[in-house]
C-alpha cells in the first residue's frame, strides 16, 4: 500500500484489529485501528523561519474522528491508544489510534 500524498489529504483509513462476537450476547467487543493524515505546508513567519501548524491540526482532526465514534448511543469506548505524529512526515502529518469498544449487537 502506498502512503497518502499531499493531494490525497485529508484521509482516514480504518482497519479491524480484533472482535469477539457472541450471537447470544447483547453486548459485543471489538477493536480497530484508525489512521489519518492531513497536509499542511506551514506558515512563513519571517527571516526564513516557518511556523509548523500541521501537528496541532492533525491532533484536532484525530480528536474529531474520535468524537464521531464516541457520539453514538450504541457504542461505548473502552480504551484508546492515541498517537498523532507531529513532525516526521512534513508536510504530511499522520496520526493513528487503536480503539477498543463495546457495542450493542
Amino acid at each position: 500500500m502506498t502512503p497518502p500524498g499531499i493531494d490525497d489529504c485529508p484521509v482516514i483509513a480504518i482497519s479491524p484489529d480484533n472482535a469477539s462476537i457472541d450471537p447470544d450476547s447483547a453486548v459485543q467487543d471489538a477493536s480497530f485501528w484508525i489512521g489519518w493524515a492531513i497536509a499542511a505546508d506551514g506558515k512563513v513567519t519571517g527571516e526564513g523561519l516557518s511556523e509548523n501548524s500541521g501537528g496541532p491540526l492533525s491532533d484536532e482532526f484525530g480528536r474529531q474522528i474520535l468524537g464521531e465514534i464516541s457520539g453514538d448511543e450504541i457504542t461505548h469506548i473502552q480504551g484508546v491508544d492515541y498517537a498523532p505524529d507531529k513532525v516526521h512526515s512534513f508536510p504530511i502529518f499522520p496520526g493513528e489510534m487503536l480503539v477498543s469498544i463495546k457495542f450493542k449487537g
